[in-house]
């Protein structure tokens, strides 16, 4: 953070903060690191044909910006430490007021996490609307406006309070992307789902958006606080202080897990959602007989079968099936 001056009542609340957000991200970072390396074995015993690179470099990413920040925030605040000529005053002041370069690098590392939850978002979206680019373009707006608010992301001391604006701002921005590109892949699932489609299909569907839904409510509880705090201006008021290192650490927690663990828990029943839909669309074929004319007037003519080959093909090429 730029450089501050804080009363002497602030000083012990801000000592304690620092090494309790720091045991914290310890903490997550250990329960990110099981759920990354889950993630990427029960990913990549899929079918090659299934794997997709971009939801792998995403994840993996987000894990690495996640370990930069963490480590690069130990260090510092070990090197202050260990410097036992410093006064207590001027220790905290250490401690508080990172580097300039490293409040740089932390904001760099908390617009990624963003950017890329955000992104591997509208993908799923663009796919799921059959490639059209008219229905993301609400959703990347927004991003823009994200790299719009963070292009000034290295202020002078005396722009701290502008600083603070951009950062809130851009977390508001990732959270009304969420919200957008959720809804409108929750209502596309919906349509498919509305419509003739098998069982396990429609199963499987109603399940997919529980998984995104979940996963973007998590990311905005977790985003909107860090967002609030990030906007308030009274750096030196103890209560802000403590509530935003506290919410910077479940955010930049929350921006990398909730992604990896929505593409696990989608992964975990590929093969046998893959089966069963096989399974309904064989049965469908077989034992539906149509009153009048055959099967194959019935496959197309009726649109509801078209809607089911789009969803199963979205599907699979999402990495759903």
């Amino acid at each position: 953070m730029p450089a501050l001056l804080l009363p002497t009542s602030t000083q012990e609340i801000v000592f304690n903060t620092v090494f309790n957000t720091l045991l914290l991200e310890f903490l997550l970072f250990g329960i990110y690191t099981v759920v990354y390396a889950g993630t990427l074995y029960v990913y990549w015993t899929k079918a090659p044909s299934q794997r997709h690179w971009m939801i792998i470099c995403a994840i993996s990413v987000s894990y690495l910006v996640c370990l930069i920040q963490v480590a690069c925030q130990w260090y510092f605040d070990k090197r202050d430490i260990l410097n036992i000529e410093v006064l207590q005053g001027t220790l905290v002041s250490a401690l508080h007021n990172s580097p300039r370069w490293l409040t740089l690098l932390n904001q760099i590392c908390y617009f990624i996490a963003a950017a890329l939850a955000d992104g591997l978002l509208i993908w799923r979206c663009f796919n799921v609307w059959s490639s059209s680019i008219r229905v993301i373009l609400l959703p990347s707006f927004f991003l823009l406006c994200e790299i719009a608010s963070a292009a000034n992301l290295d202020p002078s001391p005396s722009q701290s309070e502008t600083l603070n604006a951009l950062v809130g701002t851009t977390l508001l921005m990732t959270v009304a992307t969420t919200l957008v590109t959720t809804s409108l892949i929750a209502y596309r699932m919906h349509f498919f789902a509305k419509e003739n489609v098998f069982d396990d299909t429609r199963s499987l569907l109603k399940y997919i958006v529980e998984v995104m839904v979940q996963s973007a409510t998590v990311y905005s509880l977790a985003t909107i606080p860090f967002a609030t705090v990030s906007i308030i201006h009274t750096e030196t008021h103890a209560p802000v202080l403590v509530a935003r290192y506290y919410t910077a650490a479940f955010y930049l927690f929350t921006a990398g897990i909730a992604p990896t663990i929505m593409v696990a828990r989608v992964a975990l029943i590929s093969e046998v959602s893959q089966v069963k839909v096989a399974m309904s669309s064989v049965s469908s074929m077989e034992f539906c007989r149509p009153t009048t004319g055959n099967v194959d007037s019935v496959l197309y003519q009726k649109p509801e079968n078209s809607q089911i080959k789009e969803c199963q093909e979205w599907l699979t090429q999402s990495g759903h099936l």
